[in-house]
């Protein structure tokens, strides 16, 4: 290429952030909630949907059901948008109880997303209800064999796990802070094994920890390569407050997956400019629906403004 000349479009480096979408949530029995979801992404001009797989019955007792699959495969393919898949949130690599069941169920999804195309597959990042160090690093080692392992299958079904960043959302339980979860990602040290960065599990959890949460995110971007966005305040659970649905939103304790803009303790103008997140980052809006479909228009529009912060193209 001569000096002075544009690279051509499939030269061009890939945007931080690639693609920007939202996520289906509860599933129903012949899907009608799925198809309607990404109805709705195609009108609203999302570039991918993050599939809730484990709330559509696609696999039960670790293995596929046919018609079940069948149906989704028959759904997804009349709409023009591509595919993350969130993987069943209580697989635990760091517990000793059914720890080969946790694998067997893991290949299946991720056997799953390879038959469906979707490129990523988030898993929730282990956990120990006790705060022995010399156990949870003992712990730790198994968790980074098991998602070693895991990646060699992601590796066969042409898919990258995203390992996602949680909290202690129950008494006694401890699980790693984005920095850690970061050198963890480090040390498993495979292609098909990045991480998910949720910002609100973060915030929750910095709080716990009293951590700096614009740090923690910062520390935990270089292994990024998915990213969850909803807004909360930054409070863990109140383990003595039943609360659900709007009357918990009014409290504003926990994982509340507030549309945008919602919640107050999140510094969004802080911690997204030129995050040094890896080349082609998938954004997912992770709303509570249909509890917050009202705003997933307005939510959308300021996911795509944080996507021109990270991309350092804001206007």
């Amino acid at each position: 290429m001569s000096q002075g000349m544009s690279q051509r479009p499939n030269d061009m480096p890939k945007p931080r952030i690639s693609d920007v979408g939202f996520c289906t949530w509860a599933g129903s029995p012949d899907m009608v909630e799925m198809a309607e979801t990404l109805t709705l992404a195609g009108r609203l001009g999302a570039d991918v949907v993050e599939l809730s797989l484990c709330d559509e019955d696609i696999i039960v007792g670790c293995k596929v059901i046919p018609d079940r699959l069948r149906r989704l495969k028959d759904i997804i393919k009349n709409h023009d948008l591509r595919y993350t898949v969130h993987g069943p949130g209580y697989v635990n690599f760091m517990a000793t109880d059914d720890f080969d069941r946790n694998k067997k169920l893991c290949r299946t999804f991720l056997e799953v997303c390879g038959e469906i195309g979707a490129k990523s597959m988030v898993m929730h990042t282990g956990y120990c209800m006790h705060d022995d160090e010399a156990v949870m690093e003992d712990r730790y080692a198994q968790q980074r064999d098991a998602y070693h392992e895991m990646g060699e299958v992601a590796r066969s079904c042409g898919v990258t796990i995203c390992v996602e960043n949680i909290f202690d959302y129950a008494e006694g339980m401890r699980t790693a802070s984005p920095t850690k979860l970061a050198s963890e990602i480090r040390e498993i040290g495979h292609p098909n094994v990045a991480a998910t960065l949720d910002f609100g599990h973060a915030a929750i959890q910095c709080t716990i920890d009293q951590l700096d949460y614009v740090q923690e995110c910062r520390a935990m971007a270089p292994q990024v390569r998915h990213l969850h966005v909803h807004d909360n305040f930054g409070l863990p659970p109140n383990y003595n407050n039943l609360a659900s649905g709007a009357e918990a939103a009014a409290f504003g304790y926990d994982d509340l997956h507030l549309p945008v803009g919602w919640g107050d303790n999140m510094h969004w103008e802080e911690t997204l400019p030129d995050l040094a997140l890896m080349d082609g980052t998938t954004m997912i809006l992770e709303l509570r629906l249909p509890q917050y479909a009202h705003a997933l228009e307005d939510s959308l529009a300021r996911a795509r403004h944080f996507a021109t912060l990270i991309n350092g193209t804001a206007s």
